[in-house]
Parts: structure tokens; sequence; C-alpha cells
């Protein structure tokens, strides 16, 4: 079980840095990273049978969410920085 849980941390991790030969922006990225929270419950309940009280799993629908609209807000202030600085 835990050779399984290391294989699927090690590429989650790959696979995250393969990302920016893809040219995406780093908010996006950074969205992306932000559900490796979400996927780790969903995977811990579906391999190995763990349970989450209603605590926890709205500990983590608030973080995602948090991230997010962090990422979301600071990306569209630099758009309109860059749009402002264009003008």
């Amino acid at each position: 079980r835990i050779l399984c849980l290391v294989a699927l941390f090690w590429g989650s991790n790959v696979t995250n840095n393969l990302a920016f030969a893809y040219n995406i922006s780093i908010p996006l990225h950074t969205m992306f990273r932000s559900l490796s929270l979400a996927s780790s419950m969903l995977l811990g309940v579906v391999l190995v049978g763990k349970r989450y009280n209603v605590l926890q799993v709205l500990s983590v629908v608030l973080i995602t969410l948090g991230v997010f609209l962090a990422t979301y807000a600071a990306s569209s202030a630099d758009t309109h920085k860059a749009q402002d600085g264009a003008a």
C-alpha cells in the first residue's frame, strides 16, 4: 500500500514539473496543483478505504476554493496591469 502511495506521489510531482514544458501560466499551474489536497483525499478513500469527517472535507474544500480565488485575483490584477501598461 505504501509503495503505491509513494508511486502516486512521485508521479504527481513529475507530471506537475512536466507541465512547464507546455508553456502554461504559473497561475493556471497553481490552480491545478491546489487540487492535490482533494485528489489525495479521493485517493485515500478509493485506494485505502480511509474515511474523513465533515470538518476535514470542508477544510479541503475551503482551502482549494481559497487558492482558486487568490490565484484568479492575482491573475486578473496582472492582466489589468498589462493592459494599462500597453495603453
